[in-house]
């Protein structure tokens, strides 16, 4: 069972990955971190069950796109959470058929927390 106050956020920028779990931590949030998509795969494969991903999109070995697509393949994670902080206007349109929500960087912490609080009551 997805557990909504766990976050895995999959940023390969250390300190951007710091800066979020340091905000995600204030707020009562748990998190689970990796640099690319592939580690957080290899992560949620070994039985990990964040209720959202907090995901990049540009990262080395396996970026955010390639990401959704592989985790949107495995039926026991269909339904999970995709938040994607992104430079990338064009990703919504891109990324809105996976059920996947995009804020665009630089994104204000208070908008990003409303966002995350809403998917884990929604789970």
């Amino acid at each position: 069972m997805p557990d909504p106050r766990m976050v895995l956020v999959v940023e390969d920028d250390a300190d951007t990955r710091d800066l979020l779990c340091h905000l995600l931590h204030g707020h009562g949030y748990r998190t689970l971190v990796c640099g690319n998509g592939r580690e957080a795969l290899e992560l949620l494969e070994t039985g990990a069950t964040p209720g959202i991903v907090l995901l990049d999109l540009m990262m080395p070995i396996m970026g955010g796109e390639r990401f959704v697509e592989a985790l949107r393949s495995h039926t026991e994670f269909a339904r999970t959470s995709i938040v994607v902080l992104t430079g990338d206007d064009s990703a919504r349109s891109r990324l809105g058929h996976h059920g996947v929500e995009v804020l665009l960087k630089p994104s204000d912490p208070h908008q990003l927390m409303a966002t995350l609080h809403r998917h884990a009551a929604g789970s």
